[in-house]
Parts: C-alpha cells; structure tokens; sequence
C-alpha cells in the first residue's frame, strides 16, 4: 500500500470519533484508536492495548456481563459479523457505560476465526433517556391504570393508541389486540359507527363532548376531547365512567318522585273533599239553627218573661 493512502487510513483511524479495535478470539487487545481508549479512560491508545494484550489481562474483564462477549464473539463466529450489539462495559475507574458494538470475524483458509475487526460507539446517554423515558412510561401507566375511569387515547386514523387497564376491561381483551385498532375491528357495526360520529364531533370541537352508551346492560357516559399529537396532528383523547349506579339511582327518584306527585295529588283531593264536607256541615249546621233554633228564640223573645231571661236570648242568638 502507497505511504500517502497508509497516511489517509492512519489519519482516519486516529480521528475516527467511533471506537476502533482488533481483538483475538482469547480477548487479547491487538489494536484500538484514541477514541475507544478514551471511551474507557484511558490515557492513550497504546496504554489500553498494553493493558489488554498481555498475558494477565484480557478484554473479557471489561464486560459487566462476561457473558456478553461470549455472545457476540458467537454471532461472530456463525453468522460471520453482527450489528447493533449492546453491552454495558468497565472504565477504568471502574464506572459503568453503554456500548454498541459492529464486529465481524476475520477466517483464515480453513474458517477458523484468527480475529475481530469492529466498532464501539458509547450509547450511555441514549440509554439514561431510555431508562428515564421507561420510567416515566411506568408511572404514566400506574397512574392511568389506577383511576376509576377507563381511559383512551386514539391517533388522528382513530387508531387506539393507549388504552388503560379499565378500558382492556371494557373490551374484554388484551392491549395487543387494541392498539392500533379502530372500533370498527373491535366493536359491534351500531356501536363503532355511533363512537365514530362522537370522535369526529370531538375532533371538530373545542370543548369536551359527552355520550352515552349501553354495553350489556351497564350504562357509561363516555367523555372525548382532541389531543394535540406530534407532527401538528390531533387525535382524541376520552374518559369512559360506569355510571349505571348513578342512573339507577336516578330512575329510582324519578319514580318516586312520580309516586309522591300522584300522593300530593289524592291529599288535594281529599282536603278539597273535607273542604267541601266542612263547608256543607257548616251550611246544615246553619240552616238548621235558622230553621229549628232561631224561630223558638224570637217566639220566647216575644212572649212575657222577665228582664233576665231576654238578656239571656239575646245571648244566645248573638253567639248563634
């Protein structure tokens, strides 16, 4: 090879921000660049392949799981290279960090595996985000399957895209057989096409839009807004509620409030009708005191009695 192209590969290798090795089979280190020595921090490239080539140090020790190099020198060996191979893996300090791995196994003329050839990229920060994003996803998802409502996101196709553990619930099914479905795969034709119209009306409004719906003889009251989704789309979001307690107990009321009015109005009734009875014994009571009293009175009135006895009828007549 010219010494002007060797110049050029060697340039490349030494400023490659990949990390550069050659491993043998027994994990003796025969080259790295400045960038893998640096990933494990290391001074320089020569102190890591000094400190991995000799006979009291291999490059297995750096893999926090020992089986991992085992597993990628395997890949190697069947398949003749692999890609994307992660594996957390020793500092120098003895800190811990991510790594992905491209190798391919080096054969000689009889497919024996004489080396390694590959790269190592330090993926620990991509990691950090995953585990945090994990993390967040388990919280987000302890919270959605810890309320009393069921709960569903859906993507601007109409598509589940979340679903909680009441709403597995409802369907009677599992997460796998909802998400990225439509109700028209889940659901009877009368109910998806009446959750279809609820969902375009919540897509189309700026406030929440509320239905109800009859499933097997329970009653929900189903809550659907639009959710700002990534790349300017929407879809919608809704809050499903068992509310057959509620409604009962609404019809209950009705019903007695149904019985009380036909109570109220047999009492107006019978007060009109003992009004009415009060009234006519008050008009016998006093036709009777015209007809049967008051004449004895003005025939006693009339004859000679003495001045007490008139003071007497008098009375009587007043208070009658």
């Amino acid at each position: 090879m010219p010494n002007k192209l060797k110049f050029k590969y060697r340039t490349l290798f030494e400023n490659a921000i990949e990390g550069i090795f050659q491993t043998t089979p027994e994990g003796k280190c025969i080259t790295a660049n400045p960038a893998l020595a640096r990933m494990h921090g290391y001074d320089s490239a020569e102190d890591f392949v000094t400190t991995f080539s000799g006979a009291d140090r291999s490059l297995k020790e750096i893999y926090v799981n020992p089986e991992d190099r085992s597993r990628w020198t395997r890949l190697c060996d069947e398949k003749g290279s692999m890609e994307g191979f992660e594996s957390q893996v020793y500092r120098k300090d003895k800190g811990k960090i991510w790594v992905t791995m491209n190798a391919r196994a080096v054969k000689d003329e009889r497919g024996n595996t004489v080396r390694y050839d590959g790269t190592m990229v330090d993926i620990t920060r991509r990691k950090e985000v995953e585990a945090a994003l994990k993390a967040s996803e388990e919280r987000y998802r302890t919270f959605i399957d810890s309320t009393s409502d069921a709960v569903f996101l859906k993507d601007d196709q109409l598509r589940y895209s979340i679903v909680n553990r009441l709403l597995r619930n409802f369907f009677q099914k599992e997460e796998s057989e909802i998400i990225g479905r439509r109700d028209s795969e889940l659901r009877t034709k009368e109910a998806a096409t009446k959750a279809r119209k609820a969902d375009l009306r919540s897509l189309n409004s700026s406030s929440i839009v509320v239905s109800e719906e009859i499933v097997n003889n329970r009653v929900y009251e189903i809550r659907r807004f639009p959710v700002k989704l990534e790349e300017n789309r929407v879809g919608v979001g809704g809050f499903v509620r068992d509310i057959t307690k509620r409604k009962r107990a609404e019809e209950e009321v009705k019903i007695k409030t149904l019985n009380l009015e036909e109570v109220n109005a047999a009492l107006r009734v019978l007060l009109k009708q003992r009004d009415q009875d009060k009234s006519e014994m008050e008009d016998k009571i006093l036709s009777n005191v015209k007809k049967l009293v008051l004449p004895y009175i003005e025939r006693l009135k009339g004859k000679k009695v003495d001045e007490e006895i008139n003071t007497y009828l008098g009375i009587i007549e007043t208070n009658l």
